[in-house]
């Protein structure tokens, strides 16, 4: 057997004796447990890692999920919040009748729309099987502590890789994979969102400013342009949720945000265009061009990440059974499990670009079925309001500085990721956003001095 052979025998034994562990003593903490796996795994089916010849592990949280959910289902917990998630079952219900009802319009197998389904779905019952969980404050704790480690570990690989190594842009990680800076990006963001809620419950410390500081010097490595872009965005977003005492000292602490980021945005796009030119703002120039009808369709569809939207807007425009109901689950996909390429080649064809969720949403389901799933992330935001009626949002605890997060890790996953990869089918930004859902709705259940129907978020 050769060395890669057997290091791969050895991961995989690993990584068996790990779930059973799991499975066996640490059930309520598995989430813990299963964050260095989601983290890393995937990616390391990317070419020239180690399971490069095993790309099947790539999607091996559609096994796992539904495996949990049956497990979860024999402890007899699964169903125990029915009643307070009604409505969240009867969005994915929903969804998943419109997938069927794509999938007849336009002649899809059964094999077809069960795949999709178990893609999109996987972190929405994923969901369902964590309020299950007695996610304590130590579980909790521990999650948010490992997840900084994680993230932590990236810094010296991409700073060596670059520096040292000359390594830029999606290989900038060797561990996140061919494309890792995705991902990264996706970490930092949430990162970023956790440091802020913290330093406004507790208090702003040069901590903070350093770590927000590391983020946009990484970003400026692997060339993330959301990095760049929308991460002052977010922060102001994660302010802005925040209960101050006062509007005075709300408006303040953002206006002076906005002025430390101007300030810092100078230096920081100075050394961007040394590493990366004038692209960016080239984008900036090609977008204002676009809004203001002064582009040539060529160069319209040949903009960065909005130009496949576009296209692939203009394609289900043709036929209004295609507008509403998409061209049936799969068409965005490269390659599905059945190894048959999808309609996404006909759109990608000589292009750089995937195509971002909100067009991949399109080409598979339309609009309905886009509009279906938002509302199953809209519930999230309910379950985000809805722990003001338990959560004194102002205190310093844990949970605390998990809502004031949230708030911008919703708005990411929401409004501008999708935008940029197909966000709600990536390991990486579903799996912690749909565990701190988790931990909010538990807490309200749990904390609530009344009974919890007074709080439902199935109510108007």
């Amino acid at each position: 057997m050769s060395l890669t052979g057997l290091l791969q025998l050895l991961l995989v034994s690993v990584i068996g004796i790990y779930f059973l562990i799991i499975l066996i003593k640490k059930w309520d903490a598995f989430p813990l447990l299963l964050l260095p796996l989601v983290w890393y795994l995937p990616e390391q089916t990317s070419p020239g890692r180690l399971l490069e010849n095993y790309i099947f592990i790539r999607w091996f949280t559609v096994i796992m999920i539904p495996f949990l959910m049956v497990i979860a289902i024999l402890k007899r917990r699964f169903f125990k919040t029915i009643r307070h998630l009604s409505g969240f079952y009867l969005l994915i219900a929903l969804f998943i009748i419109i997938s069927f009802i794509s999938a007849f319009l336009n002649n899809k197998s059964l094999f077809d729309v069960l795949s999709y389904l178990s893609i999109y779905l996987r972190y929405p019952i994923f969901f369902l099987v964590l309020t299950t969980l007695e996610l304590t404050e130590n579980v909790l704790r521990k999650f948010i502590i490992l997840f900084f480690m994680l993230l932590a570990i990236q810094f010296p690989e991409v700073f060596i890789r670059y520096s040292i190594l000359g390594i830029k842009g999606d290989e900038v990680s060797w561990s996140l994979g061919s494309w890792g800076t995705a991902n990264l990006g996706i970490y930092m963001i949430y990162g970023c969102c956790l440091i802020i809620a913290h330093a406004l419950h507790k208090r702003l410390t040069l901590w903070h400013i350093a770590g927000i500081l590391i983020f946009f010097i990484i970003g400026i490595f692997g060339e993330i342009k959301t990095i760049m872009v929308w991460l002052p965005i977010i922060i102001l977003i994660t302010i802005f949720f925040y209960p101050f005492q006062t509007r005075i000292k709300k408006y303040t602490v953002i206006f002076g945000f906005i002025i430390f980021i101007i300030i810092l945005g100078q230096y920081i796009y100075n050394y961007w265009i040394k590493v990366h030119g004038t692209q960016l703002m080239d984008i900036f120039q090609n977008l204002y061009l676009l809004l203001q009808g002064n582009i040539g369709k060529e160069d319209k569809y040949s903009l960065y990440r909005l130009g496949l939207f576009l296209r692939i807007l203009e394609g289900v425009r043709q036929d209004p059974v295609n507008f509403f109901f998409g061209f049936g689950p799969g068409s965005s996909f490269i390659g599905n499990f059945s190894g048959i390429p999808g309609l996404i080649i006909q759109y990608t064809s000589g292009s750089k670009d995937t195509p971002n969720q909100f067009a991949s949403t399109l080409l598979d389901v339309g609009l309905i079925g886009l509009i279906s799933y938002i509302l199953i992330l809209v519930y999230l935001i309910k379950i985000f309001r809805n722990t003001a009626h338990s959560l004194n949002c102002a205190n310093s605890d844990l949970t605390s500085i998990i809502k004031t997060a949230f708030a911008g890790m919703i708005f990411y996953y929401l409004v501008i990721g999708p935008f940029y990869y197909p966000l709600w089918r990536m390991d990486a930004s579903s799996f912690i956003l749909y565990f701190f859902a988790a931990v909010l709705y538990n807490k309200v259940e749990k904390n609530s001095n009344l009974p919890y129907e007074n709080y439902s978020i199935t109510r108007p």
